[in-house]
Order: structure tokens, then C-alpha cells, then sequence
């Protein structure tokens, strides 16, 4: 579908060309499920028990419901659909503006910018949530993993947000612009931690 899409424009149909666009949506989409369900599993895994085998310890699945449903997997889903919709939506755009720069197809353009422009708009505030809300899941499940992502080495009370900087490994601590408590804040929507 994606070949048909690409370059069957002018060799097929606009039926078949439609419908080939419409497959390649619901196909990324349908791939998004499955390696972020696949992905969160190995983060926050759950409806499995641990079996002895001749080569070792495996995870078998018990329960096919509570591995998709699994404590992170719609948190994850949802923030990258929603990564892949602003993508899409700056992409959009990127081609309206090449349009209207070469002064070709204005019309049309004009109505992908405008769609482009709305639906990023939107997007990217639901994007703000459920960044935040993925963010407070990681904290709380997988908090050594958090201290990495934000580069914290040793916990404190209203801990800095490092916005620009570099890691001193040997010093465990990292050098930069770190704005005071926000990480706090962020996390425990406090600026002391509990």
C-alpha cells in the first residue's frame, strides 16, 4: 500500500490510491499498538509467570489481556500517537508552505496549512498531558530510571530541572542551566519532595 501511495498516484485509480493512503495510516497505526505494547511489557511487565527450561528461566505469558493492558502500555501508546500525529500534522505544513513559497496549488495550500496549523495546535496540547502524565508514571514505577532520564545522581529535596548542560561522571553531578525545584515540582506537583 505504501509503494501504491508513493508512486502509483498517476498508474492506478483515485478509488485505489485513497484506499491505499487510508491502509498505510491504519497500518503505522496498527504497528504503533504492538511495539508499544511489546516495549512496555519489557518496561512494567504483568499476566506472566517465571518457567524453568533446559536453557533457563523464560516469562510465559498467563493472561493475553493483562499484557496489553499492561500498567504502562496506554500511557506510552497514547503519548506516541500522539508524537506521530504532530509529525505528521509539521509535515503537512511543511509541504503548504513549499507550495505557497513556489506560488503553486494555493488553494489546496491554503487549506493543508490551516488543517495542519489546527490539528497541531491541538494535539500538541494534549501532547503537554500526556507527556506529564508519562513522566509521573515513570517516577513513581521505575524511579531509578527517571534519576537517568533527568540526569539526577543523588536525590534531594526540591531537586533542579537540568535544562542545558553536561554530565561530570567522575563527580556524579551535572554542570549546566538547572532551574531550582522544578523537577520537584513536576513530579510531585510540590517543590519539596514527599
Amino acid at each position: 500500500f505504501l509503494g501504491i501511495l508513493l508512486f502509483g498516484r498517476d498508474r492506478v485509480g483515485p478509488k485505489l490510491h485513497y484506499l491505499s493512503t487510508i491502509c498505510v495510516c491504519l497500518g503505522a497505526h496498527f504497528s504503533a499498538v504492538w511495539i508499544i505494547i511489546a516495549n512496555s511489557w519489557m518496561q512494567t511487565p504483568a499476566g506472566f509467570h517465571i518457567e524453568q527450561t533446559a536453557t533457563g528461566p523464560r516469562a510465559v505469558i498467563t493472561d493475553f489481556w493483562q499484557m496489553v493492558f499492561n500498567p504502562s502500555s496506554m500511557d506510552r501508546l497514547v503519548h506516541t500517537l500522539f508524537g506521530c500525529w504532530l509529525t505528521g500534522a509539521f509535515f503537512v505544513m511543511s509541504v503548504a508552505a513549499f507550495y505557497l513559497l513556489k506560488k503553486k496549488h494555493q488553494e489546496i495550500a491554503r487549506s493543508m496549512m490551516k488543517i495542519g496549523l489546527i490539528v497541531s495546535l491541538i494535539v500538541l496540547v494534549l501532547q503537554l498531558f500526556s507527556g506529564d502524565r508519562s513522566a509521573q508514571y515513570v517516577a513513581k514505577h521505575q524511579p531509578a530510571k527517571f534519576a537517568a532520564l533527568e540526569g539526577v545522581y543523588h536525590t534531594a529535596p526540591s531537586t533542579p530541572m537540568n535544562v542545558v548542560g553536561w554530565i561530570d561522571e567522575k563527580n556524579q553531578q551535572v554542570h549546566g542551566l538547572k532551574i531550582p525545584g522544578l523537577l520537584s515540582f513536576l513530579t510531585y506537583r510540590n517543590l519539596i519532595d514527599p
